[in-house]
């Protein structure tokens, strides 16, 4: 018995040939796919980037290495990197981008300002130097006063032009939390004034004036997963006021999942 003969075709350059009785069954090397006579190189599909965070591969040969990378604030939910096989298929599957686990605390300090002035919160009014009230600054009619407490920020009061702040600095844990929660009450108005909610002196949230006085104390929230870092960072609440008196009363401000 003559057993065929295992060689290579030089004409199938990415082939392996068997030579039986003079005919040449070809066959595409591992990494080629084709019919034997034309023999391409594998190649494996494109991927999709993951909701909340994207794919990067350095090629689609076999080899290649796929990794996923998801946004500030979500974990992959298993392996990270898939290689590309010789079977032109990418190892293993796809990780969904998942929001990391947020555990409630405070890291906020004096959220209510109960320290008064001096306390953990820095502060600035041009006309009356500080922003943070007790019942000694007056109730403006019976339209000022805290929330919750005895003290509170008591940003605007003044004619014909006020700029108040309040700031503290705030370490925000990579995985949280990092939206940025206070109430404020605006009365009266005076149609020229906004409160601007700035992280690092970066503006990320401009407040008008509502289009009628608040009765009551309304809750605001502020997305601040760009800044959830472990590092920290510089909260402030920025009045500015070019006509006429208006009240932005500010309290309660906390740091929520």
């Amino acid at each position: 018995i003559t057993l065929p003969t295992v060689g290579r075709d030089a004409s199938h350059e990415n082939a392996t040939c068997i030579d039986d009785a003079g005919s040449a069954t070809c066959k595409c090397d591992d990494g080629f796919e084709g019919d034997g006579h034309d023999c391409e190189p594998l190649v494996c599909g494109a991927l999709d980037d993951p909701q909340h965070g994207k794919v990067v591969v350095d090629g689609d040969s076999p080899g290649s290495v796929a990794t996923y990378e998801c946004d500030q604030g979500y974990e992959p939910s298993h392996s990270e990197s898939r290689t590309c096989q010789e079977s032109g298929e990418w190892s293993g599957s796809a990780p969904t981008c998942e929001a990391m686990a947020c555990e409630p605390m405070e890291l906020i300090e004096d959220p209510s300002f109960e320290a008064g002035n001096g306390g953990p919160w820095s502060e600035g009014s041009d006309v009356f130097g500080t922003a943070i009230c007790n019942e000694a600054c007056g109730n403006a009619g019976g339209t000022a006063g805290p929330r919750t407490g005895a003290f509170w920020a008591w940003l605007g009061g003044a004619s014909p032009s006020e700029t108040a702040w309040v700031e503290q600095d705030v370490l925000i844990p990579n995985q949280g939390p990092y939206h940025l929660s206070f109430w404020l009450k605006v009365s009266p108005r005076n149609g020229n004034a906004t409160m601007e909610v700035r992280v690092d002196d970066q503006t990320v949230r401009v407040i008008p004036e509502p289009p009628a006085d608040d009765a009551e104390y309304v809750q605001y929230t502020v997305d601040l997963r760009d800044f959830a870092d472990g590092a920290e960072h510089a909260i402030r609440f920025h009045y500015v006021s070019d006509g006429g008196v208006s009240n932005f009363h500010l309290d309660d401000v906390t740091l929520e999942c």
